[in-house]
């Protein structure tokens, strides 16, 4: 699997002194019908580490939900403005 970091993400990393970020699923129950939503990324480690993949890319370790679909490839970018920053996997696509 490549993990693609974004010159902008990997400046949100330095900038919030964190070296780690996870690749997380988010399962949402609406009703009685699941909804599928990108996975989230969030900085530092997870909290259950053995719960997912690691990679080591451009300095940075990367978890990577082991219940998430392996992609070929991937892209974390940085989105947002000031305070209001943060990351997401930017290539993500969900087909109904």
């Amino acid at each position: 699997m490549q993990i693609n970091i974004t010159d902008q993400a990997i400046d949100f990393l330095h900038k919030t002194k964190k070296n780690e970020l996870y690749i997380e699923l988010i399962e949402i129950q609406q009703c009685c019908i699941p909804l599928v939503v990108p996975p989230i990324v969030r900085k530092g480690r997870p909290s259950k580490p053995d719960l997912f993949h690691k990679f080591e890319v451009n300095g940075m370790t990367v978890y990577y939900d082991r219940r998430l679909i392996q992609k070929t490839e991937i892209t974390v970018e940085a989105q947002g403005i000031g305070f209001v920053k943060g990351l997401i996997v930017a290539d993500w696509e969900i087909k109904y």
